[in-house]
């Protein structure tokens, strides 16, 4: 998916500096944000550091502890699942903006749970706000349509793709987890899912948002929410 498929880090550093230079220009200083799956807080210090207010959510306690948080300003953290049913941090809103960006989407393998994400989502923005994913759903699916990003291990040896038969869900190796003895997913992988815009499209009209756009140069999809849509008054231009 990446050069690096660290949890913390699943961008190179040229690809981390233009999305976060994206993100820069099309929030306001002073919104409020919700960072979903903020990791070492890639997004959220920066952020913060602008002007923004950051809810910063992860599930791993222990990322909190990473040495990055201690940098900038402090940063308004909330240690769950942000997927769980009894998840907290939409009462901490309502947001200008949600992200959930660093390919976390594809960690979301159900499609009913995707429908109750995007809604609660959409629920917790101000009217006029926007949600912010990465654009996996369109360069994946275009890398395998090529015939680039298909099912086995690649020509040096370093990485390995398996696919669930018939499903877009898949378990990417690499290095020492590459084994050419193992062709189909084991119960030790973790999968991903490769969700289409198509799909993406059908979750953004349930939950109120516009079809997405796609910001290349961001490596990320919009979502605006519609005009009709609940959310509380207030919001801001894109």
């Amino acid at each position: 998916m990446t050069d690096d498929m660290n949890d913390f880090n699943v961008f190179d550093p040229v690809d981390a500096a233009m999305q976060l230079s994206h993100l820069m220009d099309l929030i306001p200083l002073d919104a409020r944000v919700v960072d979903l799956g903020a990791g070492t807080g890639r997004l959220s210090r920066p952020l913060q550091e602008s002007g923004c207010s950051v809810l910063a959510v992860d599930r791993d306690a222990d990322v909190f502890a990473e040495e990055e948080w201690s940098e900038g300003p402090a940063v308004e953290r909330l240690t769950e699942d942000f997927l769980s049913q009894g998840a907290r941090w939409p009462d901490h809103g309502p947001f200008d903006v949600a992200l959930c960006l660093g390919n976390t989407m594809a960690l979301i393998l159900d499609h009913e749970e995707m429908v109750d994400f995007f809604c609660r989502v959409g629920d917790a923005l101000r009217g006029g706000g926007v949600f912010l994913m990465d654009d996996f759903p369109v360069w994946g699916w275009n890398a395998v349509q090529a015939g680039d990003w298909s099912a086995g291990i690649s020509a040096d040896g370093t990485e390995q793709l398996v696919w669930l038969p018939g499903e877009p869900i898949f378990a990417y190796r690499r290095g020492q987890a590459v084994d050419p003895e193992a062709p189909e997913v084991l119960e030790t992988d973790r999968l991903l899912r490769l969700w289409s815009v198509s799909e993406l499209r059908f979750l953004a009209e349930r939950a109120g948002f516009l079809p997405p756009r796609h910001d290349p140069g961001g490596l990320m999809l919009i979502f605006e929410q519609a005009p009709e849509s609940n959310g509380t008054s207030g919001g801001f231009e894109m």
